[in-house]
């Protein structure tokens, strides 16, 4: 039976944490600030360089979410050294929430482009999987719309991207905006049961 070491068990704890998203991280953040701030701030306490906890508290959290570096006419030499520190680590942190925020962000809007959001239509067409080059289906169901606007969802491990490349090559491409159509992405199988997020029950076929 393997021996971890403490460092790989929290390492391992980390890497858990950090995989969870945007969410776990800040959340992770949010509790290390709050943990610096009681500790700087009892540190304050104990040497008496503030006259209470919530007073030191207050400063100390001031401090590190402004990231403000203290000034020789805010106290003692401690308290100033105390809370330079703090708005140091502020400063670090706060470069890092903007990071994660930002990727966040991003991965959200290359899902959303991808294709990767719940349609919310009724009397919609689901087709389940797709070829680069073969449109005949996809064309049919389109010339039989007619001039009525209906969604046509395509459920697919192919990137949405692609297909709106495969599509700009064809005549379909000129039609798409009497008929719009909209991809769903999966990275496995086609079925109808694995295929939530195209609602095949509000669907008016699948061919």
């Amino acid at each position: 039976m393997n021996d971890y070491k403490l460092s790989d068990k929290l390492k391992y704890w980390l890497d858990k944490q950090l995989s969870k998203g945007t969410a776990s991280i800040i959340k992770l953040l949010s509790i290390c600030v709050i943990s610096i701030v009681i500790f700087v701030s009892v540190v304050i306490v104990l040497f008496k360089l503030r006259d209470g906890f919530l007073e030191a508290f207050w400063d100390s959290l001031a401090t590190i979410v402004n990231a403000w570096m203290p000034s020789s006419e805010d106290g003692e030499a401690g308290y100033i050294v105390l809370n330079t520190i703090t708005a140091i680590v502020g400063l670090f942190f706060t470069s890092i929430l903007i990071g994660v925020i930002s990727s966040g962000i991003e991965a959200k809007l290359d899902s959303i482009r991808n294709g990767n959001s719940i349609v919310i239509e009724k009397d919609h067409t689901v087709i389940l999987g797709y070829t680069l080059g073969e449109h005949g289906l996809l064309n049919q169901l389109i010339i039989a719309t007619g001039d009525k606007k209906r969604c046509i969802v395509i459920y697919t491990d192919i990137e949405k991207s692609e297909i709106e490349q495969d599509l700009h090559k064809t005549s379909i491409s000129q039609r798409t905006s009497k008929s719009s159509a909209g991809m769903a992405t999966s990275p496995t199988s086609t079925t109808c049961d694995t295929a939530p997020s195209t609602r095949p029950e509000s669907s008016s076929s699948m061919p």
